[in-house]
């Protein structure tokens, strides 16, 4: 799915350019909820569950990739491939030491 890594990473730093306070606030948010976490893979434990989140983008930058991926790529980056691909190339938005 080359065509959405290129989407992305050029929407990724576009994002970055253009909302740069909001995308301050959030890392400050992502290293304050890293640090809560039970492991370095972000597992937390709660009602008989461990979650694992690998990243977390804010509300604008996934509007952002929603509306300029088309179906087929936008299914892609949602599936367990896409969401490695992105931990792994887009660290900032990591909320996890290790993917």
């Amino acid at each position: 799915m080359e065509s959405a890594k290129a989407k992305i990473k050029l929407l990724v730093k576009d994002y970055m350019s253009v909302f740069t306070e909001e995308f301050n606030e959030f890392r400050g948010a992502a290293k304050e909820k890293i640090s809560l976490q039970n492991t370095k893979f972000g597992e937390v434990k709660g009602g008989g569950l461990v979650e694992r989140v690998l990243h977390e983008i804010p509300e604008t930058l996934y509007v952002i990739i929603m509306k300029h991926l088309d179906e087929s790529e936008f299914k892609w980056y949602q599936s367990k491939e896409g969401a490695r691909w992105f931990a792994k190339n887009f660290k900032q938005f990591n909320v996890t030491e290790k993917v």
